[in-house]
């Protein structure tokens, strides 16, 4: 009988972390085991002389991880577009080589003192980004939402929303650049 009580117990108290929801104060919300923000980015721009550069980052003062998870994008029609819709990701420097779409985005998880960055070089409308936009679209036009999340909600605190630089090229020279803070959704 002592053994079924101490098994019962050590049971109990091995599943109370993952019962236990973090507090997290506005205007954050709970999701999972991590307070979560909302955050977005109104326009975005890639293809048809277009670049976009997203960076991610979370300062050192933070006491652990923060996590990025796309949650939506969409066209220049927003929502009313059900059609299919990546955007083609690389590394900055290098060609866009993987299409991302809001299925097979995975989170990033950025350490303190770290930064990610990805750039993206055109909005597919198929998944070998050869499609033309449907009519009514801007082709070059999207919308990206995301997540941050964090057990600690401190760390959102400090924590920057994603940052957004649209590079206009010519050829391959940037010739004017436009770089915004992602905004609360």
């Amino acid at each position: 009988m002592k053994l079924r009580a101490l098994l019962a117990i050590s049971v109990f108290a091995a599943a109370l972390p993952a019962l236990a929801a973090p507090s997290c104060p506005a205007p954050y919300f709970v999701s999972g085991n991590n307070c979560a923000f909302v955050t977005n980015f109104a326009w975005a721009a890639a293809g048809l002389g277009a670049a976009s550069i997203v960076t991610l980052y979370v300062p050192p003062r933070a006491s652990g991880p923060v996590t990025f998870q796309t949650m939506a994008f969409n066209s220049s029609l927003g929502s009313a577009y059900t059609g299919y819709l990546g955007i083609k990701v690389g590394a900055p420097g290098q060609p866009g080589s993987t299409v991302v779409t809001l299925s097979n985005a995975n989170p990033t998880t950025v350490n303190p003192g770290q930064a990610v960055q990805f750039l993206i070089t055109q909005v597919c409308f198929d998944p070998t980004c050869t499609a033309p936009a449907p009519a009514g679209l801007v082709g070059n036009m999207f919308s990206l939402g995301m997540n941050m999340l964090s057990p600690n909600p401190s760390d959102l605190d400090v924590t920057p929303n994603p940052q957004l630089t649209i590079q206009f090229l010519n050829g391959n020279q940037v010739t004017f650049e436009e770089t915004a803070n992602g905004a609360v959704d």
